[in-house]
Parts: structure tokens; C-alpha cells; sequence
């Protein structure tokens, strides 16, 4: 895991009432996070997430997962880093989205 998977593994650890998988196999691709029951996939993206082919290969892998009925949400190392945890902050709004809505996906 990356330095900023590490943290907000840490953080998502905590969550109550959420049990959090890492590196979770889900069909075809692997991604940082899942929340099962919510359909909720996490990716922490750093600065490769912006060349062509990795951002290709995002993209098909993000459609994969909405079509699963999954909710993706894709959060840069800057918020895992940001002061105040903004990263938790969109998790936690995801997660209230994917509970208000029958798991329906919110991007």
C-alpha cells in the first residue's frame, strides 16, 4: 500500500457500522477499497493517475464498476493528506448517498 492507502486505511478502520476490505479482488479488477454492502469502491490516486494509458485503464475500470451497481469514488493523495481529513469527509457523504438512494451509483 501507498503512503496515503496507509492512512486512510487507518481512518476507514474506524468507520462504525462499515466493514472496509483493502486491495478487494472485485470481478476482473482490484481496487483500493470496497464497502461491500454499500457498493462503494475507494481509489486513492497519485500522480501516475494522470498519464494516458493509466487514466484508459481507470476509465474502463470505473465503467466495470457501475455497471456492476457499484458507486466509485476516485480520491487524489492530496485529500488523504489535506488538513481536516477531506477525504473521510467525501467518503462519509458517499456512503449517506449510497444509503439514501438503494445503492444506486452517485459520481
Amino acid at each position: 500500500m501507498t503512503p496515503a492507502e496507509k492512512r486512510l486505511w487507518s481512518h476507514l478502520q474506524k468507520i462504525e457500522g462499515r466493514h472496509f476490505r483493502k486491495q478487494a479482488q472485485i470481478g476482473p479488477y482490484v481496487f483500493d477499497f470496497a464497502e461491500m454492502t454499500a457498493k462503494l469502491v475507494i481509489e486513492v490516486d497519485g500522480g501516475i493517475h494522470d498519464f494516458a494509458p493509466v487514466k484508459v485503464r481507470d476509465e474502463q475500470k470505473q465503467a466495470w464498476a457501475i455497471s456492476q451497481g457499484f458507486t466509485v469514488l476516485r480520491i487524489p493523495n492530496a485529500q488523504v493528506f489535506g488538513t481536516g481529513d477531506p477525504a473521510l469527509d467525501l467518503i462519509m457523504a458517499a456512503l449517506r448517498t449510497v444509503d439514501g438512494n438503494s445503492g444506486q451509483p452517485a459520481r
